[in-house]
This record gives C-alpha cells, sequence and structure tokens, in this order.
C-alpha cells in the first residue's frame, strides 16, 4: 500500500507592527521608504497589504494567493479541498480521490476496491466480470482474450515448444499431451507442494512416467520395452503471455528429462530453477514484462529463490553457462535449499 505524505493545513499568520519606524526602511516589494506602521514578514517589511500579497505562494492548482489557511500535499500548496483533490489519483474503480491509496501494479485503488477480488489474468480489483468454476475471477476486459478452448491452447503449445527449440536446440520426439484444468484440479496433482508456499500459486505442472514391460519370445529370447507418457496441464483463463511463459516453463522439465538424465534426483529448488531461467529467457525475447517481474520478485524459496541462485551464479540472460552447469552438475552436492 503506498500512501501520500500527511496533507497538513496549515495557517499563515499575519503581524503588522503598530510601532512607528525610528529608522528609515524600504518596502520589500515596492522599496519606497516607509513611514508609519508595516508589515513585517521573513525579516522583510512591506509598506501595504498589497505589496505584501505579492510574495505569498500561489495555489498549486488555480494559482489565488494563499493568504490564510491552505494545504500542503507532497510538497505542493492548496487554497482548498477541491483544489487538492482535483489533482488527486482516483479510484480506478469508483473514482474517488484519493488523498490515501492502495498502489496495486502501478494502479489507484481506494481502501474499499482493493479489498475486491482480483482478476486471474491481470491481478487487479475489477469492477465487472464473473466468477469461473474453480473460484477464480476474470475481470471483463481480460475475459476477452484469455485463453478457454483447445484450439487456442495448443496453437501457444506448439508455439512454446517451437521457442524453447530455438533458446536451447534441443526439442523431445515426443510431444507431451496438453490437458487445460482448473485451480482445484492443478492444485490436486501438484499435491499443495508449492501452492501453500509464500502465496505461490502454480499455472502449470509437468508429469511424466514411464513403465518398463519384459517379455520373452518363442525362442526365450527376453526383449524390454520402455514406455514414457508425459503430460503438461496448465490452468485455462490465462492471458496470452502468461501460457506462452508458462508452457515454456513445463517444457523445460520435459527438456530436462529427456537429454539430462542424470540430473533425476535434482532438488526442486534447482529444477524450478533452471525451468524459470529459461521462461524469462523467453520473456525478454518478447518483452513480457510483466511475466518478467514477477518471476523475478516472486518470494517463493523454491521458484523464486531458485531462479536469483541461477541468474546471479550465470548471469541474466546466458543459456550456455546454464547448459555446461547442467552437463557438470552432481545433484547429489546440491544443497537441499537455494544458497542465498
Amino acid at each position: 500500500m503506498k500512501r501520500s505524505p500527511l496533507v497538513v493545513l496549515t495557517l499563515l499568520a499575519l503581524f503588522a507592527s503598530p510601532a512607528v519606524v525610528q529608522a528609515a526602511r524600504n518596502c520589500g516589494t515596492c522599496a519606497k521608504s516607509i513611514k508609519g506602521r508595516y508589515i513585517t514578514s521573513g525579516n522583510k517589511a512591506y509598506c501595504s497589504q498589497t505589496c505584501f500579497v505579492t510574495t505569498l505562494d500561489e495555489c498549486d492548482h488555480c494559482g489565488i494567493k494563499l493568504k490564510s489557511r491552505y494545504i500542503t500535499s507532497e510538497k505542493k500548496k492548496f487554497c482548498s479541498n477541491a483544489c487538492l483533490e482535483s489533482i488527486l489519483p482516483q479510484c480506478e474503480i469508483c473514482e474517488k480521490p484519493l488523498i490515501r491509496r492502495h498502489t496495486i501494479k502501478g494502479h489507484a485503488f481506494c481502501d474499499l476496491h482493493a479489498k475486491s477480488p482480483r482478476c486471474t489474468a491481470c491481478q487487479l480489483p475489477f469492477l465487472r466480470g464473473g466468477e469461473l468454476p474453480d473460484l477464480r475471477y476474470v475481470c471483463e476486459t481480460c475475459n476477452e482474450i484469455v485463453i478457454y478452448n483447445m484450439e487456442e491452447a495448443m496453437k501457444l503449445f506448439r508455439l512454446a515448444r517451437q521457442e524453447l527449440y530455438q533458446i536451447t536446440a534441443r526439442k523431445s520426439r515426443q510431444i507431451p499431451k496438453l490437458k487445460l484444468v482448473g485451480r482445484d484440479r492443478l492444485n490436486k496433482l501438484t499435491n499443495l507442494r508449492v501452492d501453500q508456499q509464500d502465496g505461490m500459486q502454480l499455472n502449470g505442472f509437468y508429469h511424466r512416467t514411464e513403465t518398463t514391460r519384459t517379455s520373452r519370445n518363442g525362442f526365450g529370447k527376453t526383449t524390454t520395452a520402455k514406455k514414457v507418457e508425459k503430460t503438461i496441464y496448465i490452468l485455462y483463463a490465462l492471458s496470452p503471455d502468461t501460457f506462452l511463459t508458462t508452457a515454456v516453463h513445463e517444457f523445460t522439465h520435459d527438456m530436462i528429462a529427456e537429454f539430462f538424465p542424470h540430473l533425476d534426483g535434482l532438488p526442486l529448488w534447482a529444477e524450478e530453477g533452471i525451468c524459470q531461467y529459461v521462461a524469462v529467457l523467453l520473456c525478454r525475447k518478447r518483452d513480457f514484462s510483466e511475466q518478467l517481474e514477477s518471476i523475478q520478485t516472486s518470494p517463493d524459496r523454491i521458484y523464486g529463490d531458485g531462479y536469483r541462485y541461477f541468474e546471479k551464479k550465470l548471469g541474466p540472460n546466458n543459456w550456455s553457462a546454464l547448459l555446461q552447469w547442467m552437463k557438470r552438475i552432481d545433484p547429489k552436492k546440491l544443497p537441499a535449499a537455494a544458497p542465498k
């Protein structure tokens, strides 16, 4: 929450000296010699109210001279509440002038509407929108662009696979299945392993199963066949940018399993940190500023700390260095938690 600096009501005191000037003095405004009564302010004398008023500050909105009481806010002065409110930011929902405001992602809201439900796509409180079956909310504006159907989702899903290939030069032969799910289903799939940490909310999940079948033919020869099933689950009602970022993250899990089998057993923070690092490479490439900021500033001990470990170790945009790290690292030598 961002609070405006204290608004102060100031009383300007004017003192007229009843004393007659004993020595010659000149008016601080017109420079005429003063005889008789005069007004003093700031160690200066003024021959008349008119000359004194010319030295007064003006209202920063309407320009009227501040002769008596005025209001100060954020180093500006105003003659009235009306002038003050004319320059205050307004709540984006009720348009109420805000002396005290809540700033959410650069948008201003009053106390009441800052606590309103937030859109799952833009993460902002809203006036018009609806509730989804999994108890998330979508505002009227975002509802026009978020991903609901599989046709739109598959276009972005295939694009994410191609983006990962352009970044890493690696693409598994078998593309995982895609399933759009709600928050309730995703939480069950992940068993809440991360969602309860620091308010972190997952947008996707990679699931992989490998089964081995052994058989013997009529000649007594034994053969072994391995079957791999891969599924990527992604929340429906994500914005296209968030969907694409999430899909690249989940495809990175698949890449690790396919091309770096020796990394099986990586601590969770390391694997998720790698996936977040690759997702950031996409965000920088496509200028996904909101998704980039969300990853970089995440307070989560696994996703946030994991990403920041690799960013600090490798630099902000260095896939080749990450590749060499993945080739050389022994997962057993990594700590259970991301080093600070």
